[in-house]
């Protein structure tokens, strides 16, 4: 997933912030979009998500564009982990903190802790019709009540969406889609690496 990278001049990077071309791009997901008709298993998870990762946010420049793009990903990216754990096990919690060992009885069967390791993103530079790119990379780490490891996964996703000629700005319709086919990969990679993990427990 290597992606050319446009490394700007940090003049432009000024000229763009002074002359108030700047955007925010706030991706969402949908809790259906992780509906499964599977059962669920047993159990209680815990998702760890301080505050440094529900505001994560990412900034790009864009000089086909001449924006300057921040990518504010923490959110959504902890309501599709939020939401595929829902479709998958009987008891999922949200807490805006991290774990603290031991947790208090009876505590969850898995704590979650996931951290935002790289971003990387890749907008058009002559043709607006190009593809816009994100590539997340993600670490989770998972523990047991006692502070003990059980597993770690490095989750990756990718979105693309091309650009539409004659938008003002391609990348307020392309860059939304693009971080969100990225931030369900990374969901939907958890998910199924925590319900191995589960599964192997019980047996």
């Amino acid at each position: 997933m290597n992606m050319p990278r446009f490394v700007p001049p940090l003049f432009l990077l000024v000229v763009l912030v002074q002359a108030g071309c700047s955007a925010v791009i706030r991706p969402t997901v949908g809790a259906s979009e992780f509906l499964v008709n599977e059962r669920k298993f047993p159990g209680d998870v815990a998702l760890y998500v301080p505050d440094e990762f529900r505001t994560y946010s990412w900034a790009h420049t864009d000089a086909g564009d001449l924006k300057l793009w921040k990518l504010e990903l923490g959110a959504a990216t902890t309501d599709a982990l939020r939401y595929a754990l829902e479709s998958r096990f009987d008891s999922v919690t949200v807490r805006a903190s991290r774990p603290r060992f031991p947790l208090a009885p009876p505590g969850p069967s898995l704590a979650v802790v996931p951290t935002f390791d790289s971003v990387k993103v890749a907008t058009p530079v002559v043709f607006k019709f190009e593809n816009y790119r994100v590539a997340l990379t993600l670490s989770l780490r998972v523990y047991d009540a006692a502070g003990n490891e059980l597993e770690s996964m490095i989750l990756t996703g990718e979105g693309r969406k091309a650009g539409s000629i004659g938008y003002e700005s391609a990348g307020h319709a392309a860059l939304p889609e693009a971080c969100h086919h990225a931030i369900k990969q990374v969901a939907d990679q958890a998910v199924r690496g925590l319900i191995g993990l589960a599964a192997r427990q019980r047996t």
